[in-house]
């Protein structure tokens, strides 16, 4: 914490995005005007996702607290192809690690790290849909009717939706 997120980072773009490698899963959100309740909220505070899949998208949905529902897009096919590799399935009792950043936007500096692991059972549905996408052609077209379609749903809604398909992940203060 304290230093730029990327090598060279001054600033990072608003928004929330989701990365998947051999290592796990990272969420990281950036900002401007992060204040010291955002830190202690996502450094300690309780945390739930969910996953939403589509032919072309998995859409992360997460909360911190009892706050709202916020939602990130992930396509495989917008990932360089040398890069597109997730981890393995986890062991017996075991998840994927997931790390959470927060991110002052207008600095691009780390403010909150948070290392975690999702269930089992969450991380085994996310590699299911992670080769399910894998398996289709790229169709940017498709992709971008997807995003569309989320952004037209509040992020409640589609956490109900998502709901029926995967479980909440919570992670302990």
């Amino acid at each position: 914490m304290g230093d730029a997120f990327g090598p060279g980072w001054t600033s990072a773009p608003t928004g929330a995005f989701v990365e998947i490698s051999p290592g796990g899963v990272l969420l990281w959100t950036a900002f401007p005007d992060v204040t010291p309740m955002d830190v202690t909220i996502v450094a300690t505070g309780r945390f739930s996702m969910r996953l939403l899949e589509a032919p072309h998208t998995l859409t992360f949905l997460y909360r911190f607290g009892d706050g709202d529902w916020s939602d990130t897009p992930y396509s495989v096919h917008r990932v360089p192809e040398d890069q597109r590799r997730c981890p393995p399935p986890p062991e017996e009792g075991a998840g994927w690690p997931l790390r959470i950043a927060l991110i002052e936007g207008r600095t691009g500096i780390v403010l909150a790290v948070r290392d975690t692991a999702l269930t089992r059972s969450f991380s085994m549905a996310l590699l299911a849909a992670y080769e399910r996408q894998t398996a289709v052609p790229a169709d940017d077209a498709a992709h971008a009717r997807e995003v569309l379609r989320t952004q037209r749903k509040s992020g409640s809604a589609l956490a109900q939706e998502a709901l029926t398909r995967f479980e909440t992940v919570a992670l302990a203060n």
